[in-house]
């Protein structure tokens, strides 16, 4: 009788326990890098990069379209080699980093398109305009670190292509570059 009792119990909370919830993650400021890339007059390929990111990552392993992420960029962190060209960059013509000191993004769907690929679709605010964009995005690994087994930190690859001239940017294509703009995005986050 006791032994019946305790199945059906077992029975009844395997039935009622709810699913596991996915993982959060806070992004590693240090391990973190928006490098983007774009035609300077068809002459070369112009280069830059953004550092000074944070975020958050909730990722669902079994069912990834649970997944969210979120992410803040300060502009003022623009590095493109040559401090007037950064200073330009973040002038009113370009990012206004004195009236809009960050750039953010923030998932609205996930799709799971291979065994450690996908894409995310968001919205991203750029000098306070929202556009939809779709990233193409890797799983590359998660492990302990090597001096401490307790934390774990999970990598992110992404890429995405995007106008500025969609963000109010016109004086970009007047300065010869463009229109697109490649994104190649690499992200450490730890599990929280």
């Amino acid at each position: 009788m006791l032994k019946t009792i305790t199945t059906s119990g077992l029975a009844a909370l395997a039935l009622t326990a709810p699913a596991l919830a996915a993982d959060s993650y806070t992004v590693d400021p240090q391990h973190a890098w928006v490098a983007f890339e774009t035609s300077h007059a068809g002459w070369t390929t112009a280069h830059g990069l953004f550092s000074g990111i944070t975020g958050s990552i909730t990722w669902d392993k079994d069912e990834v379209s649970n997944s969210a992420v979120e992410v803040t960029i300060d502009t003022s962190t623009i590095s493109s080699g040559f401090e007037d060209r950064d200073k330009d960059m973040r002038s009113p013509d370009f990012f206004n980093t004195l009236e809009f000191p960050t750039a953010s993004f923030k998932s609205t769907s996930i799709e799971q398109t291979g065994e450690n690929t996908g894409t995310i679709t968001g919205d991203l605010t750029i000098i306070g305009v929202t556009r939809e964009v779709t990233l193409d995005a890797v799983f590359n690994q998660e492990i302990a670190l090597p001096w401490d087994p307790s934390t774990f930190k999970a990598g992110f690859s992404a890429t995405g292509t995007v106008q500025p001239a969609d963000f109010g940017m016109a004086k970009f294509t007047e300065f010869g570059l463009g229109p697109d703009v490649t994104l190649e995005i690499d992200i450490e986050a730890t599990k929280n």
